[in-house]
């Protein structure tokens, strides 16, 4: 309906320009995360499914996305987890994308609004977890879809992973 009504009442060239301009319908698209134009496909959609090769997690948001292809990586033995956790300046841009509950307790004493920042394997916040251990691991979910698809081709081109092993579905 969107494409009828632009068809209809076209705009000026000059506002298709701007940053926010986006008529691209990818609705049902399905892409890898180390395809050229992931991140476009990506950026203003909504992923529905991830698919790690016969795996196939229904997600809700990006955030969802990047927490659930890591837990397979960490429960999966074929790849070697504590490489991502010594490795993540290299592979994210930033340190602490995932850290352990003693570590992340002392951030969250600098700074409380870090606290919702961070979710665990279960996509549980820190203060909704029972009996939190030491060694429990936090994720960072405060990123963009094309925050997410570039940490996950990381680690794909890291791990030597097939672009066609992983794909998202958008909804």
């Amino acid at each position: 309906m969107i494409n009828w009504f632009l068809d209809t009442f076209s705009l000026p060239d000059i506002y298709k320009e701007k940053a926010n301009w986006n008529t691209k319908i990818n609705e049902g698209s399905i892409f890898s995360p180390i395809d050229n134009d992931a991140n476009d496909m990506a950026e203003g959609n909504k992923p529905i499914e991830l698919q790690i090769f016969d795996s196939k997690i229904v997600v809700r948001t990006w955030q969802d996305l990047f927490i659930n292809f890591v837990k397979y990586l960490r429960d999966n033995k074929a790849y070697i987890f504590d490489f991502i956790l010594d490795n993540q300046n290299e592979l994210f841009k930033k340190e602490e994308t995932i850290i352990k509950w003693s570590s992340f307790q002392v951030l969250i004493d600098k700074s409380i609004d870090l606290s919702s920042r961070y979710k665990n394997f279960d996509g549980k916040v820190w203060d909704k977890v029972k009996n939190l251990s030491d060694d429990e691991l936090f994720i960072h979910i405060n990123i963009s879809a094309s925050t997410c698809i570039n940490r996950i081709s990381s680690i794909m081109n890291k791990f030597n992973i097939d672009e066609n092993s992983v794909k998202i579905t958008l909804k």
